[in-house]
């Protein structure tokens, strides 16, 4: 797309995708967001844009784009950590954490799937 050390603009074409994310206004089921934002905060890893780094101003932008029970569930899972030391609250992993709470949000949501499906289906799971 650009030659020759552009990264300059493509940290802004994947910043811009990421923000489109937070300003779409249609539905978008939790595995297509969860793989979106990974490629996008993945490209932007590889540009030099790390999470530790930039977690500060990563983090607000991919929590705005979660669904509400989504961000509810998170919530409740990072307040209801009692050590403060715990590195769900670093500020540095943050943004980690919430993706890796993501990744297992979606194996749980596709487990659920597979569960509510597979007896109807005649396939039976060895």
């Amino acid at each position: 797309m650009f030659q020759f050390g552009r990264n300059d603009l493509l940290i802004e074409v994947y910043i811009r995708d990421l923000l489109a994310l937070v300003n779409s206004k249609s539905y978008i089921k939790l595995t297509d967001l969860y793989n979106k934002l990974g490629s996008y905060l993945r490209a932007l890893e590889t540009l030099g844009v790390t999470t530790s780094n930039y977690a500060a101003m990563l983090y607000p932008v991919v929590e705005t784009c979660l669904p509400v029970e989504i961000l509810k569930a998170w919530d409740r899972y990072r307040l209801n950590r009692e050590v403060k030391e715990d590195p769900v609250l670093i500020k540095e992993k943050v943004l980690e954490n919430l993706m890796s709470f993501l990744r297992h949000e979606v194996e749980g949501e596709e487990h659920r799937v597979l569960a509510e499906t597979a007896f109807g289906s005649g396939i039976f799971p060895i």
